[in-house]
């Protein structure tokens, strides 16, 4: 089951969530020790902002159980964040890393999203002097969706440089493929930044026996979402939605009947 965003799902995130541009913080929540709630409010437009270190961030419609008593860093967030306007969402370069400021001008304040490795979530001021920090974190594995455009160009992912046709990767046969295949995936990050993705999930259907008789009837278990179907998944049951935001993670895991 997918638990943490790629650099693809960061950008078609990033471009959803521009809606959100404006609203004030009404009220910041833990969930756990890694997971935060940030309520976002605009006249009478509401919204719930999620945020897990090292893995996620996205709106929800779930209604998350708190902790009782807030941490010292959430209490370090509410004290700078409260009532401040959402200025800024952006990711920095093409790192899993999104900075989401708050206020404008000296009292702005910027929390950095980590979503690598064991992630992180760091405060600071307008001069991006840290105020606070949820954890360290180490370096760590890269997360790659290039099987989608190499399939789309005739290659696959596993491909290995070969001498003899049929075996791999040729060099004279396979290179423009390869050229093709990165100048699509280019495109597909430039339209992540400008265009709201559609939320893609992908199922697992299990057979159910009939108690009545008949036909049987089928379970179908929300697994992953993406921001599109890649190749590779179109063979799978899977539900497509409008918006990516409202896939996230509220509807991975629950079931279906069918």
């Amino acid at each position: 089951m997918k638990t943490r965003f790629s650099t693809y799902d960061i950008m078609c995130m990033v471009t959803e969530l521009q809606r959100l541009i404006g609203m004030r913080v009404n009220q910041v929540y833990d969930i756990d020790s890694r997971t935060y709630v940030i309520r976002l409010q605009q006249s009478e437009e509401k919204a719930i902002l999620l945020l897990e270190s090292g893995n996620r961030f996205h709106t929800t419609q779930f209604e998350w159980p708190k902790n009782v008593a807030p941490s010292g860093f959430t209490m370090k967030l509410r004290k700078h964040l409260k009532n401040k306007r959402l200025e800024k969402l952006s990711q920095i370069g093409i790192d899993r890393v999104v900075d989401l400021q708050f206020g404008s001008g000296e009292a702005a304040y910027h929390i950095i999203l980590e979503l690598y490795d064991r992630g992180n979530i760091v405060l600071t001021d307008c001069d991006w002097t840290i105020l606070n920090v949820l954890r360290p974190h180490v370096e760590g594995d890269k997360i790659s969706k290039s099987d989608h455009v190499l399939q789309d160009n005739g290659l696959a992912g596993n491909m290995k440089v070969a001498k003899e046709a049929g075996k791999g990767f040729l060099v004279d046969q396979h290179l423009d493929n390869l050229l093709t295949a990165l100048k699509q995936a280019e495109r597909l990050l430039d339209d992540a930044k400008i265009q709201v993705a559609k939320g893609y999930i992908t199922q697992k259907k299990d057979e159910r026996p009939n108690p009545e008789g008949g036909a049987p009837t089928y379970l179908l278990t929300n697994l992953e979402f993406h921001p599109m179907l890649y190749n590779q998944m179109k063979s799978q049951p899977h539900e497509e939605e409008s918006r990516l935001a409202l896939w996230s993670r509220d509807f991975v895991g629950q079931n279906t009947y069918t």
